[in-house]
């Protein structure tokens, strides 16, 4: 009883309990969370009810649904470190190039490395995030667009929906040390 596993799993580091919670994280920004059927109708939040009826998940405080998961994050129900009510502060030129398929709309491209995902898990608040956080750090902008896509690749893959590559070497690839005089080389996972 109250057993806990920790292990990694591909990039990110997994927490399993002994009552059914799984937890992953990234090191870096992205999470989730599962639980098992016996926690149906007992959970709130951004994790939502758990009543298999995505529509009333995101409530805000007065029982109204929000229109994004930035509205509902910023609601007051959650931390909220004084940021304004949009912190981002991209124009509508930047807000429409970044939802381009070569930047966060690669995610929802029909012909593109999931296109088997996107018709099963809706990608559009995966896109929204995605803008809204390029928006916000212009100054990293290649490592937050390339943690915002491994968010989405993230859910399809634990939503046991194959995605096709979509990292290269030019983009989104990892360096590693190879050992052979401090010598790195991009790697893909």
């Amino acid at each position: 009883m109250g057993a806990v596993k920790v292990f990694r799993s591909g990039l990110a580091t997994a927490l399993e309990t002994d009552f059914g919670l799984f937890l992953t994280f990234d090191g870096e920004h992205y999470a989730s969370i599962s639980v098992p059927s016996s926690y149906r109708n007992n959970t709130c939040g951004l994790c939502g009810n758990f009543n298999n009826y995505p529509g009333d998940d995101n409530l805000l405080p007065g029982g109204m649904p929000s229109e994004s998961v930035a509205e509902l994050g910023s609601s007051g129900r959650f931390c909220h470190h004084g940021c304004a009510p949009n912190c981002s502060s991209c124009s509508p030129h930047s807000e429409s190039t970044f939802s381009t398929n070569q930047y966060c709309g690669l995610i929802n491209q029909t012909d593109g490395p999931f296109r088997d995902c996107r018709t099963l898990l809706d990608p559009s608040s995966f896109i929204s995030s995605c803008v809204y956080d390029l928006c916000a750090n212009a100054d990293n902008f290649s490592n937050i667009l390339c943690q915002a896509i491994q968010a989405y690749a993230l859910s399809c893959q634990v939503a046991g929906i194959t995605i096709g590559r979509w990292r290269t070497h030019t983009f989104c690839g990892k360096t590693r040390e190879t050992g052979a005089g401090g010598l790195t080389e991009n790697v893909c996972f």
